[in-house]
């Protein structure tokens, strides 16, 4: 723990023992006086002025009655005016002299998270929840903090503890909810996002997570009813009308899979996995010329592990248009990339269909029954019947040369 928060944890023990650290008070007369300044920066400060604020700060905090209040003044205003270096400097002078001063602890730690000094950040606010570990907006930060240094464990510990202190609190509830989906409980965030519903029902951000959080469980429909609300607000998120366009796509909609994914490719999208999905949408809308030529563009896309689905169904469409001769090409580098011994049965009906030459189509026939298929009973007993009448046409081709 850097030397500061050290210092000042040891003095926590010290400020209770002389009664919280509080600053003893000038006598009467002279402690009016010295409150204008403050009373006439906070009026400023009520306006937005933080500014013009900081000099009457700056007096007030030469006045011992009035020094600490001033300091924890200026390091507020030093922070709405982005200078959080002299905003740090008043925060540590007011906790050397008052170190169980929870907003202190809490604003700076803030100021340290604003720079992405995350383990100065956690220490802030370990002391402020040592100070009071019932204070909900303290837990909501820390778990923040721990969410982004990776610790995931400890930050669903401190959403949970801010949760279990205010249950109305959505934005602890909205990343308790990332958190499960990012860990694998897509059902648990489900659950969490159905509370914050129905305590939010216009927070967009919720939606949207719906929306992910349904489309992880392939609950389609799930994922059209959650992007309702996000598009009469006018949200046109790439990622999320993609989501939307792929599961109209599942449902068997395919005129308004291809409406949203048409759209995002006239937006500038190009992706992979946009291109298969529209590619496919058109194959199944009955427009073979515009399916090739998405797939065909997946194909070039495609570097994910997905690319041997892709070749498959890029020659699924040419055999559907009748071109065996490009089917084969595709089912074969289908065949290199993913090595299915399915598409071994689908090579060989192109090369029955395309060759008159039958050779090829039988071996193929023939490697595919290498190995018995209990789930592609159907494939397999016609392939043993081809491969049966081709090697009679074979043997009969021979003995007449």
């Amino acid at each position: 723990m850097h030397l500061f928060f050290k210092h000042l944890a040891c003095r926590l023990l010290l400020a209770a023992v002389i009664g919280g650290g509080v600053i003893s008070s000038l006598p009467a007369q002279q402690a009016d006086s010295s409150q204008h300044p403050l009373l006439e920066a906070r009026q400023l400060m009520l306006s937005y002025h933080y500014q013009q604020a900081i000099p009457l700060l700056l007096t007030a905090a030469g006045t011992d009655s009035t020094a600490a209040e001033a300091r924890w003044l200026l390091g507020q205003c030093y922070s709405q005016t982005g200078q959080t270096a002299a905003a740090k400097g008043q925060l540590q002078q007011l906790l050397e002299v008052e170190p169980a001063h929870q907003p202190a602890w809490s604003l700076l730690g803030g100021l340290y998270l604003r720079e992405t000094h995350y383990g100065a950040a956690a220490d802030c606010y370990d002391q402020a929840l040592a100070l009071d570990s019932t204070n909900a907006y303290y837990h909501r930060q820390r778990a923040s903090i721990a969410s982004r240094q990776g610790a995931l464990s400890l930050a669903m510990h401190h959403y949970q503890q801010a949760l279990a202190l205010n249950e109305h609190d959505v934005e602890s509830l909205t990343e308790l909810a990332e958190l499960w989906l990012k860990t694998g409980n897509a059902a648990q965030s489900s659950q969490l996002l159905l509370q914050g519903l129905a305590l939010d029902s216009a927070n967009l951000r919720l939606w949207r997570l719906q929306a992910r959080v349904a489309y992880r469980q392939k609950a389609y429909q799930a994922v059209v009813s959650a992007m309702e609300y996000p598009l009469a607000a006018g949200d046109t998120s790439h990622y999320y009308l993609q989501l939307l366009g792929i599961s109209h796509f599942h449902l068997g909609r395919y005129p308004e899979a291809i409406r949203w994914l048409d759209f995002l490719q006239q937006q500038g999208v190009d992706t992979e996995v946009l291109n298969y999905y529209l590619g496919l949408s058109y194959r199944n809308n009955g427009q073979p010329e515009k399916a090739i030529v998405l797939l065909e563009k997946a194909v070039k896309k495609g570097m994910s592990e997905n690319l041997g689905h892709y070749y498959t169904q890029l020659a699924v469409s040419y055999e559907e248009k009748g071109d065996h001769g490009k089917a084969i090409q595709a089912y074969q580098l289908a065949y290199k990339d993913s090595g299915d011994r399915l598409l071994l049965y689908h090579l060989a009906r192109n090369y029955d269909r395309y060759y008159k030459d039958k050779k090829v189509a039988l071996r193929y026939y023939e490697k595919f029954l290498v190995e018995v298929d209990t789930v592609n009973t159907g494939y397999q007993d016609y392939a043993r019947y081809r491969a049966s009448q081709l090697k009679e046409h074979i043997h009969f081709s021979a003995d007449t040369l």
